[in-house]
């Protein structure tokens, strides 16, 4: 399937992502992750546990979340690393609070994943696929 979401659901992804992230907001610079279906969150990780925390969900825990709609929200940049691993379990929108690299967009747009990132209180910006965003 092709998941869309609406602008304010992408800012109440991040909200959400950043109002669960305890150890983020005591350290202040330990990033962090989560899945969603667009909906609810499937589960929050550090960012050191994010390609653990795809291939649990999709794999591992495949019983408990068998959705197809893949959403990745992330603290940090994202990196060609994570956005390869993210197209291998078929996610299609990657939701980032940092500023994009020049080769991750290119990257994103080759994988025909969604990237929004630089996500502040009422604006983002969409970098590859935007037509999986609504009004």
């Amino acid at each position: 399937t092709t998941i869309q979401l609406q602008p304010k659901q992408v800012i109440n992804m991040m909200t959400q992502l950043q109002d669960a992230s305890i150890i983020f907001k005591q350290m202040g610079g330990l990033h962090n992750a989560a899945i969603s279906d667009g909906k609810n969150f499937l589960n929050i990780a550090t960012k050191s546990d994010v390609i653990t925390l795809l291939i649990n969900y999709t794999v591992i825990d495949s019983t408990t979340y068998t959705g197809e709609d893949k959403v990745l929200i992330f603290s940090d940049r994202i990196s060609s690393e994570i956005l390869i691993k993210a197209a291998k379990i078929d996610v299609e929108i990657i939701l980032s609070k940092s500023a994009p690299t020049s080769l991750a967009i290119q990257l994103a747009k080759d994988l025909y994943i969604t990237a929004i990132e630089f996500i502040r209180e009422n604006h983002f910006n969409i970098y590859s696929h935007p037509k999986r965003i609504t009004n």
